[in-house]
């Protein structure tokens, strides 16, 4: 397509980036902190309103089927990256560091 006439007019065309302050005015002016900003501008708003609604992310989860415990241990001693794992919980607590800690 570039090698028509009508092509070559567009060899050179570049896609034009608006500047940071046309972007946060189009997203909500100075009120807004830059995290925001970035949010708004990278997320849709259909995405973004489903994140809020969802509320923050979980940073624990219940254990539920206890039989799984020797699987997660096995499992922790398989991984090279990890340094410690540590579970809790309201009966006790326990913490596996590697070898080379």
């Amino acid at each position: 397509m570039l090698g028509s006439s009508h092509g070559q007019r567009f060899t050179d065309w570049g896609r034009p980036q608006p500047s940071l302050v046309q972007i946060r005015e189009q997203y909500g002016g100075s009120s807004i902190s830059d995290e925001e900003l970035l949010l708004r501008y990278m997320v849709t708003d259909e995405d973004l309103e489903a994140a809020r609604a969802a509320g923050p992310a979980r940073r624990s989860y219940d254990l539920i089927d206890p039989n799984s415990i020797q699987q997660l241990i096995e499992h922790a001693l398989t991984l090279k990256r990890a340094r410690h794992v540590s579970v809790r919980s309201p009966q006790g607590s326990f913490t596996l560091e590697s070898a080379g800690s």
